[in-house]
């Protein structure tokens, strides 16, 4: 997706649910920059090979069918676009194999 210097991405632990499903749970530093339009998450998205996804959930979702893919949760709080170098970065989004 994006790209940031020294992203380091934090493992504190794994956390299962009531429904037995994991979640990771990790921290990162501060990123400058601010949260996108939604309508700036589909163009960058659809440029890599995104299309949106309509499960019928409430979270802004999208497939990209060649590589078997689903991103949840793609909402603008979970993005932040760093205008100098015109990179969005995902920051708690959910990416599934299907």
């Amino acid at each position: 997706m994006g790209s940031c210097r020294h992203l380091d991405i934090r493992l504190h632990g794994i956390r299962v649910a009531a429904d037995g499903k994991p979640s990771l749970v990790t921290s990162m530093q501060y990123i400058n920059g601010r949260h996108p339009h939604p309508r700036q998450i589909e163009n960058y998205l659809f440029g890599l090979g995104w299309e949106g996804f309509d499960d019928g959930s409430e979270t802004l979702d999208f497939r990209h069918v060649r590589l078997r893919q689903i991103i949840r949760d793609a909402h603008p709080r979970n993005w932040v676009y760093q205008a100098a170098t015109r990179i969005m970065v995902p920051i708690d989004i959910s990416i599934e194999e299907y």
